[in-house]
Formats: C-alpha cells, structure tokens, sequence
C-alpha cells in the first residue's frame, strides 16, 4: 500500500527527472501488486514493477499486505457488469477491455484486502483483478470457495479442477435437481424438471 511513489519506465533515478512517465498517481491506501523488487545500491532506492508491466515505481514509504491463494467464483451482482482491474484498484484509468456481465460466474485464484475493506480477486488464467464491493453497494459476491487441498476439491484442483460445492452451484444457477451423488468416484448426477 504506497504513501508515496513515482511511477518510470525502469528502474533508475539517474538523470533527476522524476516522474518520468505522465501517470495519476496511486492514491493513499490504494492496493498495488508487483512483481519484482530491485534495491539499488548506489542511493538505496527500492523500485518494484507493476505486475501489469506498465512500469516502475520508486517507493518511499510501502506497507504489506498478504495475498491469499485459493479457489473462489464470484458472481456478478451489478446491474451493468464488472470490468477487470489491471491492479486491484477500483478506479477509471485501471479498467481493462474485459467485462462480466450480470449473474456471469468468473474463477479467481488470489485475493487481497484492501485497508478500505473491499476485497479484490485475481481472475484465473489472466493477469486482472476483480472487486467485491464499491462502498456499500455489493459488485459481485462469493458463489463458492474451496482451499486448495481442502477435502472439498477435486484430486486435480491445481489443474483447474471444480469442487462439488462449485458443481452444486452450477447446476443449481440452471435450476437442475443433484438425484445422486457417488463419495467414491465424485460423480453427481442431475435432472431437469422434465426428468431429462
């Protein structure tokens, strides 16, 4: 969480010119993700880059927060969808082309709290974030969460794999009925109302 940084195409102050690159600055308290660290010798400057490769930035004052690896689906609860987040920042200029649309269910693999209690959540198999609430009015909401290697996964879960509380919830959003469940194998079978 930055107080205060500059945002440079690499990783040096040589030359003075700070900032390098016009940007809106990050904002107190705003989450960043990076990901590498480069501390310089000659002036004991730390830099980081930006995981969305969009440059450096010169940290002055930077405060840790974890990040949580798991398995969530959200589902998008805001009328007009939910566009991803290069960063976990809720703001204009991080918006990516991508949009959820409503009631669209999105898998996510990391989530990280900000210090103004939203929650953000990277989408899996891409490099943007999503956001559960703006305020006091909810974006998308937890569907179904499992850890990974909780006994509510599949075997294969580091390959993508679904758990049966995220096939429950599946079926359930095409209002199928679960008629049999087999422990052993992890089949579940369903039916339509018209018994198909």
């Amino acid at each position: 969480v930055p107080n205060y940084v500059y945002k440079m195409p690499s990783p040096s102050t040589s030359g003075g010119a700070l900032p390098m690159v016009p940007f809106n600055p990050f904002n107190k308290g705003e989450v960043i993700t990076c990901d590498v660290v480069r501390q310089s010798l000659k002036n004991n400057e730390t830099f980081l880059r930006l995981s969305d490769g969009c440059g450096w930035i010169l940290v002055h004052q930077m405060n840790q927060i974890p990040i949580v690896d798991g398995n969530w689906t959200l589902v998008v609860m805001n009328s007009v969808g939910v566009a991803m987040r290069r960063l976990p920042i809720d703001r204009q200029d991080c918006k990516t082309s991508t949009l959820f649309n409503p009631e669209e269910m999105v898998r996510c693999d990391k989530k990280i709290k900000s210090t103004q209690g939203t929650t953000f959540y990277r989408v899996a198999g891409k490099e943007g974030w999503v956001f559960d609430n703006r305020g006091d009015h909810v974006m998308m909401r937890v569907y179904a969460t499992s850890a990974r290697g909780s006994t509510l996964s599949n075997n294969d879960d580091e390959e993508g794999g679904w758990s049966i509380e995220f096939v429950r919830g599946m079926a359930a959003a095409f209002e199928l009925k679960e008629i049999m469940i087999n422990e052993g194998s992890r089949v579940i079978s369903f039916q339509t109302d018209a018994n198909e």
